[in-house]
């Protein structure tokens, strides 16, 4: 049986961005773009004032449950998209009209 290789938090040298753009996320939890790829890697703006939290549906701002975290100028590793693509992760914020820039990968 064949192991089968995690990309997450590895470098995606042989591989192109395909799109890239930038969210606004608030207190209500939001789907991230319908787009397709093979990875993503997502920073919070630096300039965020409060902290941005990643996961699936169902998130809570600060409270239980409350996903990955991001503060204002931190990233995630690279994280590999599932054939849902890039809407499968959800974010909210603690303050109104955090940003969050994306890049996905082919």
């Amino acid at each position: 049986m064949a192991r089968q290789q995690s990309h997450v938090g590895t470098s995606p040298s042989e591989q192109s961005i395909i799109d890239h753009d930038e969210v606004t996320v608030g207190a209500t939890e939001v789907a991230l773009p319908d787009v397709t790829g093979t990875m993503v890697l997502i920073k919070a703006d630096a300039t965020n004032a409060g902290t941005v939290y990643l996961g699936l549906t169902g998130l809570a701002a600060g409270g239980s449950g409350s996903g990955l975290p991001l503060a204002a100028g931190e990233f995630t590793p690279y994280i590999p998209l599932n054939v849902a693509g890039l809407s499968e992760i959800v974010a909210i914020a603690s303050e109104a009209s955090q940003k969050l820039h994306y890049l996905v990968f082919n």
